[in-house]
């Protein structure tokens, strides 16, 4: 159940976005899970950015989602 509730939200926030925005970034991106598992089925997108400031979760996000179009990076809330 806790799947298809973020299944569906994920689609929502897509549908949400502009079809020629080409490009995406997810701030608090967690473990990667919307630029991971959603954006690669969507082509419409070009490139995809996520931040986190959690160095275990840009981490996860990076070895199980990170790819030539979907990049993660650890951010300083300072920084933010």
């Amino acid at each position: 159940m806790q799947w298809l509730w973020h299944e569906l939200r994920f689609a929502r926030v897509l549908d949400a976005l502009p079809g020629d925005c080409g490009r995406v970034l997810d701030i608090g991106c967690g473990p990667g899970t919307f630029l991971g598992r959603v954006l690669p089925a969507r082509r419409r997108f070009t490139e995809a950015v996520g931040i986190d400031v959690d160095p275990a979760q840009v981490e996860f996000a990076r070895t199980n989602f990170g790819s030539a179009r979907t990049h993660f990076h650890l951010g300083e809330l300072a920084s933010l």
